[in-house]
């Protein structure tokens, strides 16, 4: 809580040691978003904590939290810093747990978000109201590309009572319009492109999923 005249800090909660394995720097920049605005309040969420927390102007409480064995213990993430220092750079490619919640949208009865574990990202769909989840290596768009194996992965962004959006990161674009000619897309995404007259440097590709 910062005092909006004076900019001091009044008081504090989320301790580094109970909420992210004592990791000071985990808002290490990895181009992800660590906050998820809703109708009442802000999702936070870091790179090593279990825990996505809901924060409003009364309260900060927790909203859901992740159980696995996998997720990666203090321990690992502690080894890994004594022998390698404490640059996230420095050690990121050795971590085997779960860690970094990323990619968080909310819609309708649902929450999405992604999970990094090693050199994998998995996709979590958890359905609010009955409480069951699925977990997958990667969503695969099938509205948009015709085969698993020549598709692109959307970065979910944001969602609403409609559905979710997401859109193509900058350097997809050229994979994408490589998929395009190939004739690997849908039709409906195929017009867009070429209405569109998307090109490499084109602003990234906003797609919308009801």
């Amino acid at each position: 809580m910062i005092d909006a005249e004076t900019g001091r800090s009044e008081k504090k909660w989320l301790s580094t040691f109970d909420y992210a394995l004592n990791y000071q720097n985990s808002l290490y920049f990895t181009g992800d978003v660590y906050f998820y605005r809703v109708n009442d309040g802000v999702r936070y969420y870091n790179m090593f904590g279990d825990t996505i927390m809901n924060l409003t102007k009364n309260s900060v409480h927790p909203y859901c939290v992740i159980k696995s064995k996998d997720f990666v213990k203090k321990q690992e993430l502690d080894g890994l810093r004594d022998s390698h220092g404490s640059k996230f750079n420095d050690f990121y490619n050795e971590i085997k747990g779960i860690y970094n919640i990323k990619h968080y949208v909310e819609w309708d009865n649902y929450i999405m978000f992604y999970l990094t574990q090693s050199n994998f990202i998995l996709s979590v769909l958890l359905d609010k109201h009955t409480r069951n989840f699925i977990v997958a290596n990667q969503f695969y768009d099938d509205l948009s590309f015709k085969t698993k194996d020549k598709c692109i992965f959307p970065i979910p962004i944001l969602g609403d009572k409609l559905g979710f959006y997401a859109y193509v990161h900058p350097l997809e674009m050229e994979y994408l319009l490589k998929l395009y000619n190939e004739d690997c897309v849908s039709e409906e995404l195929k017009n867009y492109i070429k209405r569109k007259d998307i090109k490499e440097d084109s602003t990234p590709l906003l797609l919308s999923y009801e």
